[in-house]
């Protein structure tokens, strides 16, 4: 039953290769149509032919005739059956269609009674198709072989051969089957199944793995078919041939496919390829096994062989197809990397701006058109989003060459004014400002109006913002100036853009920025003519911007109009910015500086103080009170100066300028005649964080300024606070011990003196940093002390108990002369000689004294004159000693030394030896001259 239905199948393919021949063949009997003899009239009515041709047959006529009726009843008979079987809905059992029986036996006679009759090879035919009819394939298969045997030349031989390789392919006999087909083919072209025969004799050489031969028979059908066809460009346009051939067409490009997946191998098909030479179809054939390739999901095999076809056959335009059909595929693998890729491949290669394009027809270039855009499109907004996500420059260079690339390969696309727009917003993302405002600029003015035209005329403003923050000096100008005809351009294409007024005033702070004080003036201007049109926190802005270029330009009244004005608007809404305040008082503040450097105090002192009254947040305002102050005191207004700087004290206890107002202060202290205040700035002076130097001197102005107003205690703290301060310079370290001995001194506070001469007296002399003025400091310390020890010897009187007030004598007289000796020995000329007159003083005292002691009272007359003889020799060393060391002194004047104390010794000498030293007066009153 399945090779009956085989068969089936078959006939209807015949029916349809055939439908175009008149010749007898299986497919015309599919139609229930029978061939009959055309020579002799058919009755219409079949069943009265057949009793006509049956009588015929049982006549005792000529053979010939006879046999000719047999044929014809047989025919008819089989057609009944047929007939009988297509209006039947289900198929009939062999027992139910006599007929088919009936002329099987009439065609069997037939052949047997008439071997020689010339319709034999029909009758072997129509044989064929009855027993087929019954299910007798194996005795329909005899006939067709039989025919095929003994009638090469009919013209029933190539059908009958083709339906005996049909059969045979149905039973698996693939060698048997082969040449069936193979016999057709050999009869050529001319035949009707030609061309099936090539098929179905390429699908048995594949069925033995002869692929080769396959191959040879596939190819030729194909030359065939597909050789004369003008193929589009686009190889997976549908072929232009009917629905016959497609299915042929198909079916045999899917058996080349299989055969080259058998040997898996692109090298194959360039082997056929070379042997029988490029044909216009060899693209169908790669295509197909790619196809193939993909229906299994050998998305690899695929994209070989695609890419294997664009790198040999670059210039076809087949091979631009082919490489846009890698995208689909790697979409199918899921290899997002590598459709980017090959679309950025096929942009490169195949492409508008690419060598091959100018090769192709413009049919072609229509076809590939719409791939560039898409790929252009997807490439372009792949760059964008990197670019927006990873921040490099080197992504954002990438997105605008592809964005460039579709605007050149795409001129005049629909979405090129939207291309532009994109290029620029991603030249701005990318910090290319410059570039940026070109593309906005196009869109909003180049090309006609759209959707994206405000918008990018409005985005060109910001991106020329935002250029200008980067550029350098050289070429700021000449952006501003392009930022500004920009806003023009976009002010007058665009008027009742409600953003007019922060654009204006945005771009007004910016030429103020680049100091360009016109265009920003003109600009903020601009928006204050707008009034009530413009929002008030614009017009506060642009006031501001108007003030700060009156600033810039020196004209500062004007300036501080502009300023109250913004100050105004934003006391109006409730918030006024400090800066507000701060920019107001400057420009009082320049006012009060120009008067003051034309000469006009007064006024200067005036701008400055109502600072504080106009703009009483701002902090230049304690500046302005100070530089009152400074004028004040330029001026000698000494009390109105005291009253402004203790005010600035007073109200500003923190500020900087703090640490600046002792020193002020104590000069108009000091010219003021209040030298107590000022003493007392200097010591905060010297106790304020300040240079050293500035500190010494301030702590010694303030000790000196308090002695000089007999505030003793307040110095002896004053420069009590100097020594412990500043060892350096060591002088003034000496002279502040010495006055602070002199201090305690006159506040009677001995021992506190004493204890610092004793300091002072201790000091290293060849220390580095003494002066002159050091050194007679010390030695005049010493000398102090030494007076002090010659007070204590004079308060000791030689009376009883004698012993031992002489004795205490004796001891106070060895102290001072050694307190004398010492200060001798810092070698100050006038302290030497004080203190030699003062040891020849004391000397010549001490035996004075011995001579004026009391005498002891029991002493008679005689005693007390021996006992005064005694005290004569005991007085004389002493005396003798005195003289010598006067004399010393009065030596010194051969050395040009001729003080005071000089003078002393030469008066005590000449009191002590009269004779001697009155002649000396003379001389004495000489070198005096000299002197």
């Amino acid at each position: 039953m399945m090779r009956r239905l085989s068969l089936l199948v078959l006939a209807t393919l015949l029916l349809v290769a055939c439908s175009g021949s008149k010749e007898l063949t299986l497919g015309n009997m599919e139609r229930s149509k029978v061939v009959i003899d055309v020579d002799t009239p058919v009755e219409v009515n079949r069943n009265d032919a057949m009793k006509y041709y049956r009588s015929t047959m049982e006549q005792d006529i000529d053979n010939r005739f006879r046999a000719r009726a047999m044929k014809r009843l047989a025919d008819l008979e089989l057609e009944t059956g047929l007939d009988k079987e297509v209006k039947t809905v289900t198929p009939l059992s062999a027992g139910d269609i006599k007929e088919y029986q009936v002329s099987i036996d009439i065609y069997k006679e037939l052949l047997q009674s008439y071997p020689d009759f010339v319709g034999n090879d029909q009758v072997l035919y129509q044989l064929a198709q009855a027993y087929e009819r019954l299910g007798m394939v194996d005795e329909s298969m005899a006939a067709l072989a039989r025919l095929a045997k003994e009638y090469p030349s009919s013209p029933l031989y190539a059908e009958v051969q083709f339906r005996r390789g049909e059969l045979f392919f149905v039973d698996g006999e693939y060698e048997a089957s082969a040449r069936a087909f193979q016999s057709v083919v050999e009869l050529g072209e001319t035949s009707l199944f030609y061309e099936l025969a090539l098929h179905k004799h390429g699908w048995n050489m594949l069925k033995l793995d002869q692929f080769d031969e396959a191959l040879v028979s596939f190819f030729s059908l194909l030359d065939l078919k597909l050789v004369p066809l003008e193929l589009d460009g686009d190889p997976f346009a549908a072929l232009p041939v009917g629905q016959t051939d497609q299915e042929l067409i198909d079916d045999t490009l899917y058996a080349v496919a299989l055969v080259f997946s058998y040997v898996n191998s692109v090298d194959r098909i360039e082997a056929q390829i070379a042997k029988r030479g490029r044909k216009n179809y060899d693209h169908v054939i790669y295509q197909t096994l790619a196809d193939f390739y993909l229906r299994q999901k050998r998305y690899q095999d695929a994209v070989n062989i695609y890419t294997t076809y664009s790198v040999r056959y670059l210039k076809e335009p087949q091979a631009a197809f082919f490489k846009l059909k890698l995208f689909d595929i790697f979409t199918l693998a899921e290899k997002p990397d590598a459709v980017l890729s090959a679309k950025k491949h096929f942009i490169q290669v195949y492409g508008p701006s690419s060598s091959l394009w100018i090769n192709y027809n413009d049919k072609v270039r229509a076809q590939l058109m719409p791939k560039v855009r898409l790929a252009l499109t997807d490439i372009t907004q792949y760059y964008h989003a990197v670019a927006q996500r990873e921040k490099r420059e080197s992504d954002y260079n990438l997105a605008e060459n592809w964005y460039r690339a579709y605007l050149r390969d795409l001129p005049n696309d629909k979405d090129e004014v939207k291309i532009h727009y994109l290029l620029a917003d991603m030249l701005y993302e990318g910090k290319r400002y410059a570039e940026a405002s070109k593309e906005y600029e196009r869109v909003a003015y180049e090309f006609p109006a759209s959707t994206n035209s405000q918008e990018a005329g409005y985005a060109a403003i910001l991106a020329y913002r935002e250029l200008l923050k980067t550029v350098g000096p050289d070429t700021q100008k000449e952006w501003s100036d392009k930022q500004t005809a920009n806003l023009l351009q976009y002010a007058e294409r665009y008027p009742d853009d409600s953003r007019m007024a922060t654009i204006m005033t945005t771009l007004a702070q910016e030429a103020y920025g680049a100091k360009e004080f016109d265009k920003a003036q003109m600009l903020a201007q601009r928006v204050i003519a707008m009034g009530e049109n413009a929002a008030p926190e614009l017009l506060e802005a642009a006031w501001t911007v108007n003030a700060h270029g009156y600033y810039e330009q020196k004209e500062y009244r004007n300036a501080e109009h502009s300023y109250q004005q913004a100050v105004t608007l934003a006391r109006n809404k409730g918030s006024v910015k400090p800066m507000a305040f701060e920019w107001l008082a400057a420009s009082i503040y320049k006012q009060a500086k120009e008067k003051q450097a034309v000469g006009n105090m007064t006024a200067a002192v005036d701008d400055y103080l109502r600072i504080s009254a106009v703009a009483p947040a701002a902090d230049i305002r304690i500046q302005a009170e100070y530089e009152a102050a400074s004028v004040l005191i330029e001026m000698k207004a000494w009390d109105a100066a005291i009253t402004t700087l203790e005010h600035f004290r007073k109200s500003y206890p923190g500020h900087a300028l703090q640490q600046e107002l002792p020193f002020k202060l104590a000069l108009v202290y000091m010219e003021s005649g209040k030298g107590v205040q000022a003493a007392e700035e200097y010591e905060k002076i010297a106790r304020a964080d300040h240079s050293v130097d500035v500190k010494r001197e301030a702590a010694w102005q303030s000790a000196e300024l308090y002695e000089k107003a007999r505030q003793l205690d307040r110095s002896a703290n004053a420069y009590e606070f100097y020594l412990l301060q500043f060892a350096e310079p060591y002088s003034q370290q000496i002279e502040a011990r010495y006055r602070l001995s002199q201090l305690y001194l006159a506040l009677g506070q001995t021992a506190r003196s004493n204890f610092i001469t004793t300091q002072l007296m201790n000091v290293e002399l060849d220390r580095s940093g003494h002066t002159d003025r050091s050194r007679y400091l010390v030695a005049q310390a010493a000398l102090d002390m030494a007076e002090g020890k010659l007070s204590a010897f004079q308060s000791v009187k030689l009376v009883e108990p004698l012993a031992k007030n002489l004795l205490i004598k004796k001891e106070r007289m060895e102290d001072a002369l050694s307190a004398y000796n010492q200060a001798a020995t810092h070698r100050v000329s006038d302290v030497v000689t004080a203190s030699t007159y003062r040891i020849g003083e004391i000397y010549y005292q001490f035996s004075k004294n011995l001579m004026e002691s009391e005498r002891p009272k029991e002493l008679g007359r005689d005693e007390l004159e021996e006992y005064n003889i005694m005290l004569e020799e005991q007085a004389f060393p002493f005396e003798e000693k005195a003289i010598a060391i006067l004399e010393s002194n009065t030596q010194r004047v051969s050395s040009g030394v001729y003080d005071t104390w000089v003078k002393k010794s030469y008066g005590k000498l000449k009191e002590l030896l009269p004779i001697r030293y009155s002649k000396s007066e003379k001389g004495a009153s000489i070198v005096e001259a000299l002197q």
